[in-house]
């Protein structure tokens, strides 16, 4: 039986050595009581199930997932996003100069439920009610302290990845906040994400996904008015096209337009959809 599953204790086999442990279901870390080796809760990041994972400390090791037989790098499941596999993929330690500045910012009893890092000295914190951006390091403008960038769910009205080849950047849009076009490889504050308080700067197809899923969970908390208006705004390029589309169907009729001007426009606005 998993740990996870209760919150009883449980018998469980350690690892490395296959001895019988009696864990408590609310714990994440445990020592092995006979080869004294640290195992952990981690979640496989591409069949999203959870596993147990040796390690001879409890610093990162990789380990190879006996579902998928692939081999990741270990992320811990926390008490607060042990029930959701997806979200324990987004759950990372950040830089100990942003870790110390988001310690700082929390409220007492406040969750965090999503912390990945950027391409730099940058990481995305959500929590049940805020998200938090933080910065520190030359790269993103931050010579000497740390940047911090909150915004609480309400106030948010959408987030956006923007990824090519093999860089990009997240960027969340809040009232107040102005966005303007960004490059990962630009130089100016103005277009630089590493520098823009609302963007953080990606540096590969790993962290654009884990990004895209954070994004995911944000979206998830915004209002229904948001996410409706969000929804609109994607399909209104094919409105705009079906009604090209009824148009030229009404012009055909009155002789305006002939019928291969009619297919051929016709075509064009298929096209678009």
């Amino acid at each position: 039986m998993n740990p996870q599953d209760t919150n009883e204790p449980v018998q469980v086999n350690c690892p490395s050595c296959k001895t019988l442990n009696a864990v408590n279901g609310k714990d994440i870390w445990w020592q092995c009581a006979h080869c004294r080796t640290y195992v952990r809760t981690m979640v496989c990041p591409n069949t999203q199930k959870i596993v147990l994972v040796h390690s001879p400390s409890m610093s990162s090791e990789k380990f190879t997932c006996p579902h998928c037989h692939r081999t990741h790098l270990a992320i811990a499941v926390s008490q607060a996003n042990k029930q959701n596999p997806t979200l324990a993929w987004l759950f990372e330690g950040l830089p100990p100069k942003l870790e110390e500045a988001l310690n700082q910012t929390l409220q007492p009893g406040e969750r965090v439920e999503v912390k990945i890092k950027g391409a730099f000295k940058e990481g995305l914190v959500c929590t049940e009610s805020r998200v938090i951006i933080l910065k520190s390091g030359y790269m993103t403008g931050q010579f000497f302290g740390t940047n911090i960038f909150q915004s609480p769910y309400h106030n948010i009205s959408g987030v956006e990845i923007k990824f090519h080849l093999l860089s990009g950047y997240f960027e969340l849009s809040a009232g107040g906040v102005q966005n303007l076009p960004k490059s990962y490889w630009a130089q100016d504050k103005n277009s630089d994400p590493a520098k823009a308080p609302n963007c953080i700067s990606l540096s590969s197809r790993i962290q654009a996904d884990k990004f895209r899923k954070a994004s995911d969970f944000i979206m998830s908390k915004l209002s229904p008015d948001v996410q409706g208006s969000r929804e609109l705004h994607a399909l209104s390029p094919k409105i705009d096209a079906l009604a090209a589309i009824e148009k030229l169907g009404q012009l055909k009729a009155s002789g305006v337009l002939s019928e291969a001007e009619f297919v051929s426009k016709k075509a064009e606005l298929l096209a678009r959809l």
